[in-house]
C-alpha cells in the first residue's frame, strides 16, 4: 500500500479537524458554519487522495527510471534512498582512510617517505573528490531521513491549510515541497544505487595494488564526481519546481458545496 499506519492515521486527523469544527457548530444550531467545515473536510479529503495517487503514479515512474522501490510506500522509498547516500558516504570515507593510511606508511621509512608526497600529489584531485562526496551524501542522508519522518504531516498540514484562503500559500507550498523533493530524492538515490556499482572499493594494503593506487581512485572518484553533480543539478530543478508548483497549486482553489 502507498501510505503506512501512522501516515494513515494523520491523513484522518487532518479530514477529523474539519469535521470536528462542524460538529460543534452543527450542535449549536450554526448550521451555516457547520456546513461550511463539512465541505472544507471533503475538500482536504480529495487534497490528500489527490497527493496518494500522484505518489502512486511517481513511484510507478521512478521504478521505471531506476529508482530502488517499486511498489512500497513513500516512506519505505526514502529510508531505501537514505541507506543507498549512507553507503556512497561509507565508500567515499573508505577510499579517504585507506590512501591516507598508505600515505602514513610510506612517511614511516625514510626511504620511502618522498614516495608519500607523490602518492598525495597524484591522489590530491581524488581526495578533494571523496571529501566532497563524504560531506554531500551525508547531507542526502539526513536530508531523506528528514522526509521519511515529516512527509505524512507535510501532507496532511498542506491538505489543511490550502482551503483556507490566508494559510493557502503556506499550504500550497507544503504540498509541493512534499511531492517534489520526496520526488526528486528517491530518483536520485536510484541514480546512486545503479552507479555505486561502477564505483570500486579501495584496495586492501597490499604493496602490489600500491603501484596503481592513484589510478585507481582515479577510476572511483570520476564516477563520484558526476553523481556530485548529477546531485546539484537535480536538487536545483527541484527548488525550482517546487516554487513554480507552489505558486500554481496556490492560485487553483476548488470548493465542494454541500446542499442545507
Amino acid at each position: 500500500m502507498y501510505f503506512t499506519n501512522i501516515s494513515y492515521v494523520v491523513y484522518g486527523l487532518a479530514v477529523a479537524a474539519y469535521l470536528s469544527i462542524g460538529a460543534i457548530h452543527w450542535g449549536l444550531g450554526r448550521r451555516s458554519y457547520a456546513l461550511y467545515y463539512f465541505e472544507q473536510a471533503v475538500s482536504v479529503f480529495i487534497y490528500i487522495a489527490a497527493l496518494l495517487l500522484i505518489e502512486a503514479l511517481l513511484l510507478k515512474v521512478e521504478a521505471l527510471l531506476g529508482a530502488p522501490v517499486a511498489d512500497n510506500s513513500v516512506e519505505e522509498a526514502l529510508r531505501r534512498a537514505s541507506q543507498i547516500f549512507d553507503t556512497a558516504r561509507q565508500r567515499s570515507l573508505s577510499w579517504i582512510l585507506t590512501i591516507a593510511s598508505l600515505r602514513a606508511a610510506l612517511s614511516i621509512v625514510p626511504v620511502t617517505s618522498p614516495l608519500s608526497y607523490v602518492l598525495g600529489s597524484a591522489t590530491g584531485w581524488s581526495m578533494s573528490v571523496f571529501n566532497m562526496c563524504a560531506v554531500s551524501f551525508l547531507f542526502y542522508m539526513a536530508f531523506a531521513k528528514v522526509f521519511e519522518e515529516i512527509h505524512p504531516y507535510l501532507a496532511s498540514l498542506g491538505a489543511i491549510m490550502t482551503p483556507i484562503p490566508r494559510l493557502r500559500s503556506i499550504g500550497a507550498a507544503m504540498l509541493s515541497a512534499d511531492i517534489v523533493f520526496s520526488t526528486a530524492i528517491i530518483y536520485y538515490s536510484g541514480i546512486v544505487s545503479n552507479t555505486l556499482g561502477n564505483i570500486p572499493s579501495p584496495p586492501s594494503l597490499n604493496p602490489v595494488d600500491w603501484m596503481n593506487i592513484a589510478g585507481m581512485a582515479s577510476n572511483a572518484a570520476i564516477p563520484l564526481a558526476q553523481l556530485l553533480v548529477k546531485g546539484v543539478v537535480i536538487m536545483s530543478i527541484a527548488s525550482a519546481l517546487s516554487v513554480g508548483f507552489s505558486k500554481a497549486l496556490s492560485g487553483v482553489y476548488f470548493s465542494v458545496k454541500i446542499g442545507a
